[in-house]
């Protein structure tokens, strides 16, 4: 059972005076409220950005002293060195500050580390390779902030360094030219969430002294989507004064072709079709490839390279989706939902797409997630977490044990010795049992608004898309349907990860899709009375334009208050089970899988426990016991599975009801049938796959 709950309450006045001000619906005005939008002024600003609405880069820390270094190394045809990060972000900050140079007539290179050979951020060995190849002036985008050492050997080789950054400072900044960064505790930036491509951004519009190309800004639209830093202030009109511009970049566009992208360009296509492809050519291999795609100035090379970081794209799908088949391989679901925290090492995972992996689990499984690998002699994880448990905090009990170990509440990256681990796997595990009760793992939605379907309209989805761009701190807007009737659900999609149905309410039914909930076409009932949590968006077929239902979350309005099965009622529920065989002779198995569904069972349940040998012997065991008149339910067995069983049985013909009393006896003249003949049975191995 999930748990649904509001995000906030909504100051009602205010949002009736925006309806009337603005003259748009009553959802939009609430929404708008509810991210602290509530005269029509704000509403202005928040939906129609100007360039004006962009800062002066001159407010960022130490901007001056990296202007006049960088103006004094173009003028002196020093060699400038961009030094960057291999992730999306990094690629675009990269491209922006090298296009930007370039145009100046600057020397200028670039270098990013290998993420399998290197991992993030400046090494000795890295700076050694940069010094000593004449590189005078060193700019890092994207990280550098925390490389005291690293940039005091520069210093040491003669080399200046100028610092460009977002992350967050140690106690004492590197000792160089400037650190240019809007986090930094000092700094009197108005705005402090920038990402790397953002300050890159700053940079350039401070380098420019002529118009600078709004190319830049794309790029740095998309970093700030790929990202997943908050959508509000600078980074809400970067995004958005961006967006149209970054079509003008002939990588991007060709990237989007190679994806398949053939409609308008909006926020969405950049965070799942282009930030991932991005990002590929660091996890699969060299990330200077991306790069080479957003700074071409060539059709034909443009053009190569998306089609060799799609190929990278495809491969890194695959080895994601290697790393979960090995995980569900091991453990059954059941068995990784009875753990507070999941960790796992497997021998020859690529450790670019953990954290994809991860993300992954941890999504599905609503548990933190960290999955390691080998790394030359060590191992190296990457993890993620949800809601309501600080993944970095929960691991900072036993940062002594790590070579490496970084992160935030929702992710964190762990080097370890092999030899350390599963002391590390085992007292971690106790810690979590012991800190975090089991209401931290109820799935928790949150919504801002309820909604009747028959306030559902094309109108209303096209409006709410002025709050658009919608990511990291500006979420799109979920609404809480409440006793929804489900019916006609199906799997759809390549591998039927998807699922189809159709929501009614009253005399209002419109299409409802579920992105990777394929799995709730087999649970649903024909019919279920469900509480939806969903977004909205408009869908076009044929020229024609309907509303529909982008489910987040879905209860049924069986399950609502009993988050798990009453074991210690099955017994009763048999009964229900026998009665409906005693008025109907053949049991129902929509209604077995009805009963199921509403105790939960069928999604707690694997089908590795319910092989054609383990049903053969459940078979004798259930028949010795009918034979000798005990108890069904006083068998070492768990009941779920007795129930299961005899379910199953009975559905084929193995046992029989006496009609008169509702007693079970083994069938007369049973005839040999096989358990694939079982809907019930076919249903488990369904949800299983």
């Amino acid at each position: 059972m999930n748990r649904f709950v509001l995000k906030e309450q909504i100051d009602e006045t205010a949002a009736a005076s925006l309806e009337a001000a603005l003259s748009i619906r009553a959802e939009t005005a609430r929404a708008l409220c509810i991210r602290g939008i509530t005269t029509a002024a704000q509403a202005e600003t928040y939906i129609r950005p100007s360039f004006s609405d962009l800062h002066d880069p001159l407010l960022l820390p130490d901007i001056q002293p990296a202007l006049e270094r960088i103006r004094r190394a173009i003028q002196s045809h020093e060699r400038i060195c961009i030094y960057g990060d291999y992730d999306a972000d990094g690629v675009c900050a990269t491209s922006i500050l090298y296009l930007q140079l370039r145009a100046m007539g600057a020397d200028v290179e670039c270098f990013v580390p290998s993420r399998h050979e290197d991992g993030y951020g400046m090494h000795t060995h890295t700076v050694e390779l940069l010094c000593e190849n004449g590189v005078d002036l060193i700019i890092t985008v994207d990280n550098g902030i925390t490389a005291i050492d690293e940039i005091a050997l520069c210093t040491e080789y003669g080399v200046d360094v100028i610092v460009t950054d977002h992350h967050i400072p140690r106690e004492t900044l590197p000792a160089c030219c400037a650190v240019v960064a809007a986090s930094r505790t000092d700094s009197a930036y108005p705005y402090g969430e920038l990402c790397g491509a953002g300050t890159a951004y700053k940079l350039a519009c401070a380098l420019a002294e002529q118009t600078l190309s709004n190319e830049l800004l794309g790029l740095a639209a998309v970093a700030t989507m790929a990202d997943v830093v908050p959508l509000d202030g600078e980074n809400r009109v970067i995004v958005q004064l961006g967006l149209p511009y970054a079509a003008q970049n002939l990588g991007l566009c060709a990237l989007l072709r190679t994806a398949g992208q053939t409609g308008e360009l909006d926020a969405q296509a950049l965070a799942f079709l282009l930030a991932p492809r991005l990002n590929a050519a660091g996890r699969m291999g060299d990330a200077s490839r991306a790069i080479s795609l957003l700074v071409s100035k060539s059709d034909y090379e443009a053009q190569r390279l998306s089609e060799s970081l799609q190929e990278d794209n495809t491969r890194r799908r695959a080895d994601e989706t290697k790393v979960l088949h090995d995980i569900y391989e091991r453990f059954s679901e059941q068995e990784l939902r009875s753990r507070k925290a999941i960790v796992v090492f497997g021998a020859g995972w690529n450790v670019g797409v953990l954290g994809i992996a991860a993300s992954r689990l941890c999504e599905q499984l609503y548990r933190p997630v960290i999955l390691f690998t080998e790394h030359k002699e060590y191992w190296t994880g990457s993890g993620r977490s949800m809601p309501g448990i600080h993944l970095h905090d929960s691991l900072l009990p036993f940062s002594d044990r790590f070579e490496r170990f970084g992160g935030h509440a929702r992710a964190v990256g762990v080097t370890i010795e092999p030899s350390r681990f599963e002391k590390f796997v085992s007292d971690y595990t106790a810690y979590m049992e012991k800190t975090y009760t089991e209401e931290v793992f109820v799935p928790t939605y949150t919504y801002e608004q309820t909604l009747r379907l028959s306030s559902l309209s094309v109108e209303l989805v096209e409006e709410l898309k002025l709050l658009a761009p919608f990511g990291e701190g500006n979420p799109i807007p979920r609404f809480l349907l409440q006793d929804v009737a489900l019916r006609d659900s199906r799997k759809i999609g390549k591998n039927g990860e998807h699922l189809d149905a159709v929501a009614s309410q009253g005399e209002t039914s419109v299409r409802l899709v579920g992105f990777r909930q394929g799995g709730l076409a087999d649970r649903l009932p024909k019919t279920a009375r469900c509480d939806l949590v969903c977004t909205l968006q408009n869908n076009t077929f044929r020229g024609n334009t309907k509303p529909e239902l982008l489910l987040i979350a879905c209860n049924t309005a069986e399950k609502m208050g009993d988050d798990q099965p009453d074991h210690e009622n099955i017994p009763k529920i048999i009964g229900a089970i026998l009665q409906e065989v005693r008025y109907n002779k053949m049991v129902n198995c929509d209604i077995l899988c009805d009963l199921f569904l509403r105790l939960e069972c069928m999604g707690a349940m694997d089908a590795k426990e319910f092989t054609l040998e383990q049903m053969r012997a459940l078979y004798r065991r259930l028949r010795r016991r009918l034979l000798e008149n005990a108890e069904f339910f006083a068998c070492e067995e768990p009941p779920l599975n007795v129930l299961f069983a005899l379910s199953v049985f009975l559905e084929l013909g193995f046992f029989s009801v006496d009609p008169d009393s509702g007693t079970i006896r083994e069938a007369e003249n049973r005839a040999g049938r096989s358990l694939s003949e079982s809907r019930l049975y076919t249903a488990i191995l369904a949800i299983s796959k």
